[in-house]
């Protein structure tokens, strides 16, 4: 019996040591996971904060896309590419008002065309031209943007113009399609460097500012 007891005893000696080593476990895993939340939100902070940087770089910024490309293609050949699409549009500009112009720079084996980028003096006539484009379009919808108006050959293949997009920004946008696809939400589109969805057209829109305002929504 004394045995029993002195066994039973440290049995129970142990029991508590190791409930105590448990709750110790648990108090750091805790600890660990009010860090991780932490150094997560910090994270999330400083890509926003690097994102609006970036989007103040790009505010006089935008985007050609779909433009074929030639094998002697210069900055002089762009620029009056540009200067064309301006005029159909109905946007004239000056070469004057364009600060630097290029086509990005694709990686090799890669068939989808490089968008051509340009940066303008003023947010304004950036602003004028996305949206004289859009108007073009609207006016134009049998005979929307295309190669055909800049006079190129071969079948016409659409043009696009919008604004030039940060890093950040390309993903979130994409995340958000993504999402607006699988739930058949009635709209996604991209303003001024943000990102924007609509559920249903009766609705007000939705500003996405990361990717933790997608997963809100898909748990609401």
């Amino acid at each position: 019996m004394t045995q029993l007891k002195e066994e039973t005893a440290d049995m129970k000696k142990s029991v508590i040591f190791m409930s105590q080593k448990y709750d110790e476990v648990l108090e750091s895993l805790g600890k660990i996971q009010k860090e991780n939340s932490f150094y997560k939100v910090q994270v999330g902070l400083l890509e926003q904060r690097i994102d609006f940087l970036e989007r103040k770089a790009k505010s006089t910024t935008f985007e050609l896309r779909n433009v074929p490309q030639s094998s002697t293609e210069t900055k002089e050949n762009i620029t009056q590419v540009i200067t064309k699409v301006c005029e159909v549009i109905k946007q004239p500009i000056q070469r004057s008002d364009i600060k630097d112009i290029y086509r990005l720079k694709t990686k090799p084996n890669v068939k989808n065309i490089s968008p051509i980028i340009v940066e303008l003096t003023s947010t304004n006539l950036k602003e004028n031209v996305i949206q004289k484009a859009k108007l073009f379009n609207k006016s134009n919808k049998e005979n929307k943007l295309n190669s055909s108006h800049l006079m190129i050959d071969g079948p016409p293949k659409p043009i696009y113009i919008s604004e030039s997009l940060t890093p950040f920004a390309k993903k979130l946008y994409y995340l958000a399609r993504q999402h607006a696809k699988k739930h058949s939400f009635s709209g996604c589109w991209h303003s001024y460097g943000k990102i924007y969805l609509k559920k249903r057209d009766d609705l007000p829109a939705i500003r996405i500012d990361n990717e933790e305002d997608i997963i809100k929504l898909s748990q609401a």
